[in-house]
């Protein structure tokens, strides 16, 4: 019964994160296509770095604790004094961490422009952008409350509503502000979700409004949430260092054409990717939190990839198959060399996906040092791949090192999780390194 219960709630919770974010993939090719089509392959590549520094910021907005806010809420889901402290240091942590961020970006907004290569008269955007972040912060938090929560409805209806509206001020800045309209929308659209966030807090959330006002302190937690934000940090800082490399690389190799077909066939894997992130932030990482036995771990993992592998080789097989009316839907002429890339990227991310599984137990149990690892990795095997291929086979080259990448990590995370599951704990505990460090909390 127990069993059949849980494969309800995995059924529904994915159902809803992947019906909104389709939705919010269907809005988004929708801005990527007008992009292509109006302003050709090259800009694509210039435009899709704003929109790069934009989903980073987000990644970091708040210091990034909302993985940690996600894990805690679900911990302390029968202890409300607890969740207050959490929130009230949660809302402190936020609310500084913008100040400082806005400060950041006004005084060193010339060197942050050398990562997002805007035009000299469009640097004032950066300094927009560092007042939208606070927007972007609050309304990550509101969303981490929700997973937390297991709401998954909550979560999926602020992502739907958020980006129908940064649809609709996309469309008004391309009809009526031209280049700089677009820069604007795609700098903002991120932040939209705040709004209709806010409303579903408002309104079918049991936590009052006032825990999340009244800023406190709580030491022990705040170091504990200061955990993820380290990782936040670190993984957002890898996947730029990656992908400014990367696009470097490709601009010697053949200029920016080469960049907007690497950065056309990295969207298109990133948005469809965001369906398994968002089920498993809503389903598996608060489900985990609460674990704490290795078998029921196990079992939870299990059932997960048993789940989302067989989605995830449809879907890919299935976007093989049609990728030359993908290559035209989502993109233009233009983009038809995309159609030689799908096979190396579409089988990278059936293991990348598999990965994020193996992801969420890290996340869960706030295992800083296996983290670390784990960048650093995947890090130095994209570079040290893209540089084995890239010369050689060019904008290929770049799906063939995220294949190669992501099937290496896949066999190491399985080794390490069958040694994680299958040995009893006091024989980890005498060969676990990080496992004294990683237990705070818990």
């Amino acid at each position: 019964m127990k069993k059949t219960t849980d494969n309800k709630l995995l059924v529904k919770i994915f159902s809803w994160t992947a019906a909104s974010t389709s939705i919010k993939i269907s809005l988004r090719i929708l801005v990527h296509k007008l992009i292509a089509v109006n302003f050709g392959l090259e800009n694509f590549g210039k435009f899709n770095n704003m929109s790069f520094f934009s989903s980073y910021l987000d990644n970091l907005s708040g210091a990034g604790i909302f993985n940690g806010i996600n894990k805690y809420i679900s911990q302390f889901h029968k202890d409300p004094f607890q969740q207050q402290q959490l929130l009230g240091t949660a809302s402190t942590i936020v609310f500084l961490f913008s100040a400082i961020i806005t400060a950041v970006f006004f005084l060193f907004t010339n060197t942050i422009n050398q990562l997002v290569c805007l035009p000299k008269n469009y640097l004032w955007l950066i300094r927009a952008a560092s007042v939208v972040q606070l927007s972007l912060a609050i309304s990550n938090l509101l969303r981490a409350i929700f997973k937390g929560e297991g709401n998954a409805v909550g979560n999926s209806l602020s992502i739907i509503i958020g980006s129908g509206l940064g649809l609709f001020a996309f469309w008004i800045g391309f009809q009526y502000y031209g280049y700089c309209g677009v820069l604007t929308s795609l700098m903002l659209m991120p932040a939209w979700t705040l709004v209709p966030a806010v409303i579903i807090f408002y309104q079918y959330t049991a936590i009052p409004w006032h825990w999340l006002i009244k800023l406190t302190w709580n030491s022990k937690l705040a170091i504990a949430l200061f955990k993820f934000s380290l990782i936040a940090l670190l993984t957002t800082s890898s996947d730029i260092l990656a992908a400014i490399l990367l696009r470097n690389r490709l601009k010697a190799y053949d200029g920016w054409t080469a960049v907007g077909l690497w950065q056309g066939i990295h969207k298109y894997s990133e948005i469809y990717f965001q369906v398994t992130t968002s089920f498993l932030s809503v389903y598996l990482l608060p489900l985990l939190a609460k674990l704490q036995k290795k078998d029921a771990i196990k079992q939870a993992i299990r059932r997960v990839l048993h789940f989302i592998l067989p989605a995830a080789i449809l879907v890919s097989s299935l976007s093989w198959v049609f990728r030359e009316k993908l290559t035209l839907l989502l993109f233009s002429k233009d983009f038809m060399a995309l159609n030689e890339l799908y096979g190396w990227q579409l089988t990278g991310d059936i293991f990348k996906i598999a990965n994020a599984t193996f992801t969420s137990l890290i996340l869960s149990k706030a295992l800083l040092g296996f983290h670390i690892l784990s960048l650093v990795w995947l890090l130095a095997s994209t570079l040290l791949f893209s540089c084995f291929f890239i010369p050689r086979y060019g904008t290929l080259g770049v799906a063939q090192a995220h294949l190669a990448t992501h099937l290496l990590y896949f066999i190491i995370a399985s080794i390490i999780f069958f040694y994680y599951t299958e040995h009893k704990p006091d024989q980890v505990k005498k060969k676990s390194f990080f496992s004294k460090k990683s237990r705070l909390l818990h």
